[in-house]
């Protein structure tokens, strides 16, 4: 298998494939590793699939539900901090899943920064397309969320709500 990371100011971005198809796979769990220390990061907490959580569920980490696809975001990692990926292949059934560690592949490092050579480039996700703001904020009378709400928490660089 081959993995890659990639990074910008904000975000890293991992792919990942394999030659040859994995019997009994039914997804991958990724761990994020903080390359400053050579440790896992957090201790390790293998990483919330925030894209699969079925409805009336709480999230789950990727060992219990794995990622199945080719390529995720890693949304978490702070900005400056430089970081490495495990993409571990999980075999079994739905509640009874082994990570078979022989197949796991780790990633190239990355740094969360703007830099790239003699330029710098800054992203950010934009605001209003986040649904993790959307769900983060009180609802109208017509559940819909409240722009007032929002209007007023960007403009003070206390509210938790204005670093997104």
């Amino acid at each position: 298998m081959n993995a890659a990371a990639i990074s910008n100011n904000d975000i890293v971005y991992l792919h990942w494939h394999f030659l040859r198809k994995i019997s009994g796979c039914l997804g991958f769990c990724i761990v994020r590793h903080d390359d400053a220390n050579r440790i896992a990061a957090p201790s390790p907490r293998w990483w919330d699939s925030l894209a699969t959580k079925p409805a009336g569920l709480r999230f789950r980490d990727t060992s219990v539900w794995p990622v199945q696809k080719f390529a995720w975001k890693d949304l978490f990692a702070k900005r400056g901090g430089t970081y490495w990926y495990a993409i571990v292949p999980m075999l079994g059934s739905p509640g009874k899943l082994k990570p078979d560690r022989s197949l796991a592949r780790g990633t190239n490092s990355v740094t969360l920064d703007s830099k790239r050579g003699n330029s710098s480039v800054s992203f950010n996700r934009g605001i209003i397309s986040t649904q993790a703001i959307a769900h983060s904020l009180p609802k109208t009378k017509g559940a819909l969320p409240n722009s007032g709400v929002l209007q007023e928490a960007v403009k003070d660089p206390n509210n938790p709500i204005a670093p997104w």
